[in-house]
């Protein structure tokens, strides 16, 4: 196999082709295959024991012919054996591809009972698109070769094997010769035709002077369109593939494949990392070309993709030795939850699952695919607050929405489990577009503030199966509204700090409306000059990005900017930002309002003790009026319920609607009050 076709030049690591696969090779060198109308149908595994594949040698338009192995786990270990683990996406489609699978006996040599093995039965076995095109790519003309991979190695319909069998994806990884990539077929752009294949192009980002040369000097049409080409690259399903994450940081070496190109793993990262490093500057020009009016969306999502999260994963979640054995876990739990929180998987169960293998802290809870969903999350947010001492993890959004199996069930998912379709910066697109957006809470075990003091979390967790009505009006004992459901339940205790009076309109796709700027206290007629102090600082929920306190000049980037509203003075930031002669430290300045403000509402609340003391800030787009503000022990930001007691004479329960910022209630102020605030147990579900 030619592994660097098109890419040997001295930037590249040159990547070597395996020693041929003496060690199993020789069961597959039979004379005859026969083949079977009935589909293959897997022979029980054990749970030390792992199935490895072998593609045999052909042609490109051959039929696939694999078979599969059983080996006890302890094979893989210290590269005893080699193979490659595939990496892909799945994709949506069915498996609608047929490739033929037989079984080689478990026995050493070609013999079974003693006799000569001289025909290995195949089966039809049907597998998704994405994955017959790679055995077809992947398969060479005079050898067989050796892979791990999931959709065929692991019985996708035994619940119980794909319980024991994913625990093992973590060494059977770091054990594989090579981990190989792959990205599926090139589909070139309308307006790319003719143009060199996106993997060519590493060879020139990974050329430091050439990069360089060609963002100041050199760019012309080709380059655009050569850049546009990575950037649709980085835009593939595998980079928004939950398990990669896994695959890729147990590797010890690794490739990547388009089509008919490979290249070093190596190589491709760190040409992702030079690309999104000159990225503001390469959008610039790109701007600047008769592409951009073709393809003007080219650049728009590969920041809020996941390269840059899988470029990060390599280096930052597990610490490996020479041989690649690894030797610690760099991360939590709750940290790689929320870290990954764009990366999808078919199974919402693989919210945690997929990344759990890779946790430096222990979850209670082994794989098992007959639990509830809504189980397995529940106990995920029981974890995080147990081993943080913090009730955080209800304020973050990282939980993939339930599919329809759950639902069917009976599950609700309880307010205090954030999904990401609920993500401050999800649009109509979904949580994979921009992300303009970002969360108070901050990043786990850094606090950006301490509204709750240090109050650790005082709470209860319940999962059960009870009656819920659903039919709000009927009589309580009528059973023919009720229905039984899988529940969770969260009781915390906490603080009633105020009720919600007022509220803005919501901003959209980083529109700030005028109601908004009156309602925290900016009227047009007023000179900018006098806006008050909090004014500015709600806008940019009073941090910079790092979590320090806002600087006193961005008062000046805000006055800058009310002076650029247009005649019913709404603020486009998005627009705004894209001006050309914007000063830099007003863009500056702007990001960071966009990240607090996107699709959220400004509010006026009133306190419980104090009714004349108004107080002011940001609030999740549902709030409404009547809606309660809180401080919950143990929580570092204030958030917002609202009563869902569902029928009068039933126990208080809330709905928590999200995170919010309170101006002058973000660091403690609320337990310090002279006057105490009621203490309240709050019932959340």
């Amino acid at each position: 196999m030619d592994w660097n076709r098109g890419h040997i030049t001295p930037e590249l690591i040159p990547f070597q082709n395996p020693s041929p696969p003496t060690i199993l090779s020789s069961v597959l060198s039979h004379p005859q295959v026969l083949r079977t109308g009935e589909e293959y149908a897997y022979s029980r595994i054990g749970y030390d024991q792992v199935r490895l594949l072998a593609l045999v040698q052909g042609k490109r338009d051959d039929p696939v012919i694999c078979s599969l192995k059983i080996l006890p786990i302890g094979r893989l270990e210290g590269s005893q054996l080699v193979y490659q683990a595939l990496s892909y996406a799945w994709g949506q489609e069915p498996a609608s591809e047929q490739i033929l699978i037989g079984d080689i006996p478990p026995q050493n040599g070609n013999t079974v009972d003693g006799e000569e093995l001289d025909t290995i039965v195949t089966r039809p076995f049907f597998v998704r698109p994405n994955l017959f095109a790679a055995l077809k790519r992947l398969r060479v003309e005079k050898e067989d070769l050796w892979f791990w991979i999931d959709a065929i190695c692991i019985n996708q319909d035994d619940d119980a094997e794909k319980s024991h069998q994913l625990p093992k994806m973590l060494g059977i990884y770091c054990n594989a010769w090579n981990v190989c990539i792959w990205l599926g077929e090139l589909e070139p752009l309308e307006h790319l035709e003719g143009n060199s294949h996106p993997l060519d192009f590493v060879s020139t980002l990974v050329n430091l002077k050439l990069l360089d040369r060609i963002t100041v000097e050199d760019w012309d049409e080709s380059t655009a369109r050569s850049f546009a080409a990575f950037a649709q690259l980085l835009s593939k399903p595998w980079f928004r593939r939950r398990w990669v994450i896994q695959e890729v940081s147990a590797s010890t070496r690794a490739s990547v494949q388009c089509g008919d190109r490979k290249i070093n793993w190596i190589d491709f990262t760190d040409a992702v990392h030079l690309f999104l490093s000159q990225l503001e500057k390469i959008k610039t020009l790109y701007d600047g070309t008769r592409l951009s009016r073709q393809l003007p969306d080219a650049m728009t999502h590969v920041e809020s993709g996941g390269a840059r999260a899988i470029v990060q994963a390599t280096r930052n979640v597990l610490r490996k030795d020479e041989s690649g054995k690894v030797v610690r876990r760099l991360r939590s739990l709750e940290v790689l939850i929320t870290t990954f929180v764009l990366f999808d998987a078919s199974n919402p169960r693989d919210t945690i699952y997929a990344l759990l293998s890779l946790a430096s802290d222990t979850f209670s809870m082994e794989p098992d695919y007959k639990k509830p969903v809504l189980q397995i999350y529940a106990a995920f947010v029981e974890h995080c607050t147990i081993s943080s001492g913090s009730l955080d993890i209800i304020c973050r959004h990282w939980a993939l929405a339930l599919n329809q199996d759950s639902l069917a069930q009976g599950s609700l998912v309880p307010s205090w489990i954030g999904t990401v379709t609920e993500l401050p910066f999800a649009g109509s697109s979904g949580p994979g577009g921009r992300q303009n957006g970002d969360s108070l809470v901050g990043d786990p075990g850094k606090r950006v503030y301490s509204a709750s003091g240090d109050r650790r979390a005082t709470c209860r967790f319940q999962y059960l199966h009870s009656l819920i009505d659903f039919a709000p009006l009927s009589m309580p004992g009528d059973e023919s509204s009720f229905r039984l459901v899988n529940q969770a339940r969260l009781s915390a205790r906490g603080l009633s700090l105020a009720s919600v009076v007022r509220t803005s309109l919501q901003v959209v796709d980083g529109t700030i409306p005028y109601d908004g700027f009156e309602l925290i206290g900016w009227e047009r007629k007023v000179d900018v000059n006098q806006i008050p102090d909090h004014f500015w600082r709600i806008l940019v929920a009073d941090r910079e990005d790092d979590g320090s306190r806002a600087p006193s000049w961005w008062r000046r980037a805000c006055l800058y900017c009310l002076s650029k509203t247009n005649r019913y003075g709404d603020l486009n930031t998005t627009k705004f930002m894209g001006g050309s002669s914007l000063p830099g430290m007003v863009r500056t300045y702007l990001k960071r309002v966009q990240a607090m403000v996107w699709n959220r509402k400004f509010f006026e609340c009133r306190m419980s003790i104090f009714p004349y003391r108004k107080l002011y800030g940001i609030c999740p787009r549902d709030t409404q009026v009547s809606d309660i503000v809180c401080i919950l022990y143990g929580c570092s930001v204030p958030v917002v319920l609202r009563n869902s007691t569902p029928v009068v004479g039933f126990k208080e329960s809330f709905e928590l609607i999200g995170e919010c910022y309170v101006h002058g209630m973000m660091d403690g102020e609320a337990l310090e009050l002279d006057q105490s605030l009621p203490e309240v147990e709050f019932d959340i579900r």
